[in-house]
């Protein structure tokens, strides 16, 4: 099963620590405004400051646009990606955002780690990207062109802005520009 996210309909929310906004592409709240077990944002990011927190939620994130940026942790600072496989972190811990050279864009991938384990992967220029079965694929197209072709060979145009959501299905991710891919499994109850 495939869901097509156009762009209209992103919705901008304010950050939690009220410093800022995020585009909301996509979430599993039943509501406008509810509770969700996973969300991907884009968000613009125009200075050095806090992250908010997250309770119980695991964030991964890549840069999209910008000269870069780094996140302060209590135990280390790690560069986020502008390609390849997002870096990820606790949200509840103490997160310093730190801008290499004015502002940058960002894409984020949180969920609730009671309910999911995600990546989340930016591919630029030229992408074949081959994601095996899972709960949920979700490929973003942020710039360029995008295909994404289900185990059953029924391929989705995709529009800049726009995200894909397929279900329990193994999908081949092609495009020339860049776009986001991110997977969802559900925790295994221990």
């Amino acid at each position: 099963m495939a869901i097509h996210l156009r762009a209209d309909d992103a919705r901008r929310v304010p950050w939690k620590n009220g410093l800022g906004s995020t585009l909301e592409i996509a979430s599993d709240a039943a509501t406008r405004d509810g509770a969700w077990t996973w969300r991907l944002s884009i968000a613009d990011v125009p200075s050095n400051g806090p992250f908010s927190m997250f309770e119980g939620v695991d964030r991964l994130i890549a840069c999209v646009e910008g000269s870069g940026m780094s996140l302060r942790l209590p135990d280390a600072v790690v560069a986020v990606p502008t390609e390849g496989d997002a870096a990820a972190f606790a949200g509840e811990v103490e997160v310093h955002g730190a801008l290499a050279a004015g502002a940058v864009r960002d894409i984020n991938l949180m969920v609730r780690r009671d309910h999911w384990t995600a990546t989340l992967w930016l591919g630029r220029g030229h992408v074949e990207r081959a994601v095996p079965a899972c709960a949920k694929v979700l490929t973003h197209l942020i710039s360029g062109t995008a295909t994404v072709i289900d185990q059953d060979g029924v391929g989705h145009d995709l529009d800049v802005g726009d995200t894909l959501l397929v279900r329990d299905r193994a999908v081949t991710v092609r495009g020339a520009g860049l776009l986001a891919v991110g997977t969802l499994r559900p925790r295994l109850a221990t």
